[in-house]
């Protein structure tokens, strides 16, 4: 998986999406990145939303097992044929 700052990151579990955060940064050997290509080893900050109740963390509610994957939302204008990609 590439990562990308700013992205909002959902944890996949048996067919469910959950909203786990948005990447606040990225790293790669100390050195802040603004993005990672995938197979790179990074480490990346994942900051809860503001009104989030519970937070997941990493080796309780999520491992290196389980598919992070980033929200990503279409919308279709209903004059024309463009989509626009929102993150």
């Amino acid at each position: 998986m590439s990562a990308c700052k700013n992205v909002t990151i959902c944890l996949t579990f048996k067919g469910e999406h959950t909203v786990i955060g948005r990447v606040t940064s990225i790293e790669s050997k100390g050195i802040e990145q603004k993005h990672s290509k995938q197979g790179q080893e990074v480490s990346i900050k994942i900051e809860p939303p503001s009104n989030a109740s519970v937070f997941a963390e990493y080796n309780r509610q999520f491992n290196k097992n389980n598919l992070l994957a980033s929200k990503v939302i279409f919308i279709k204008k209903a004059s024309t044929s463009e989509t626009y990609k929102l993150n």
